[in-house]
This record gives C-alpha cells, sequence and structure tokens, in this order.
C-alpha cells in the first residue's frame, strides 16, 4: 500500500492539467496524512483551486481541526512533494454531529461525547480506541447518575 501511495506524486506530475487527477491526488493524500483517527470525522469533498474543502461532524471539530490545519497542510503538501494546496476550509456536514456518535458496547448503545470521540481520535489501535471510548462513556454516565 506505502508503495501507491508513494507513486501519487508522480501520478500528479505526469498529470499537471488534469484537474481530476489532481483531485484524487489531494483527496488520497489528505485521508492518509489523517490517519486512522481523523479519516472518518474529517473528509475532503472538494478542491476549488489550491483551496481544499473538508468537512466534519460539527463546529467542535470544526475548531478542533483549524488549529491543526497548520500541521495538515504542511504534512500534505510534503506528502504530496509540491505546494498543491495553500489552504484548508473546514465546514460543518449535514451528517449527524460528533455528539451523536454511538458506540457498541455489547447489545446496547451509548452515545459518546464529543469530547471523548476527539481524544479518541489519537488512539491509533482501534479496539484500544473502542475500549477507551467504552470506559470513558461508562465513567461520565455514571458520574451523571451519581449527581441526580
Amino acid at each position: 500500500m506505502e508503495s501507491l501511495v508513494s507513486m501519487l506524486p508522480e501520478l500528479l506530475r505526469a498529470f499537471p492539467e488534469n484537474e481530476d487527477v489532481r483531485r484524487a491526488v489531494v483527496f488520497a493524500t489528505f485521508k492518509r496524512i489523517a490517519g486512522d483517527g481523523l479519516r472518518d470525522l474529517a473528509k475532503p469533498v472538494e478542491l476549488v483551486g489550491k483551496k481544499l474543502i473538508v468537512e466534519v461532524p460539527d463546529k467542535i471539530w470544526c475548531a478542533q481541526m483549524e488549529d491543526l490545519s497548520r500541521q495538515l497542510l504542511f504534512d500534505l503538501n510534503r506528502s504530496i512533494g509540491e505546494k498543491t494546496v495553500t489552504f484548508i476550509e473546514f465546514s460543518v456536514s449535514d451528517a449527524e454531529p460528533a455528539s451523536k456518535m454511538e458506540l457498541e458496547t455489547g447489545n446496547a448503545e451509548i452515545e459518546v461525547p464529543e469530547e471523548i470521540v476527539f481524544k479518541a481520535a489519537g488512539i491509533e489501535d482501534p479496539e484500544l480506541r473502542r475500549r477507551f471510548l467504552a470506559a470513558s462513556t461508562a465513567y461520565l454516565n455514571a458520574a451523571a447518575k451519581r449527581e441526580r
């Protein structure tokens, strides 16, 4: 897979005027640099000139991603091998917000607060991430019940 990714800059250089190729290379590279934690939450949707538009679930994620935008932009252009994107714009998607994300815990489903989802995004191992989400949410739910 890594060899395929390494070919993306060559593909872009082979077809410098082809907007579809440019878009595909930028989108694929963004998904790769975003990593497992952000890949499903930050989705590239449009490339307008040198501006990449990425949809995120809600305003909180928008602010979080804007904080990361300089690093994402640097990593994106470094991976592509040229300054293909000069700005990343984050917009809120029409999809269900992150605060409504649900986590399977056995047969029951629980709501996962968006701050917990953001923290979990940095955990690469999917099973560890799932356990972190389950434990964090269980703790918060128990704390909320004690306050009642």
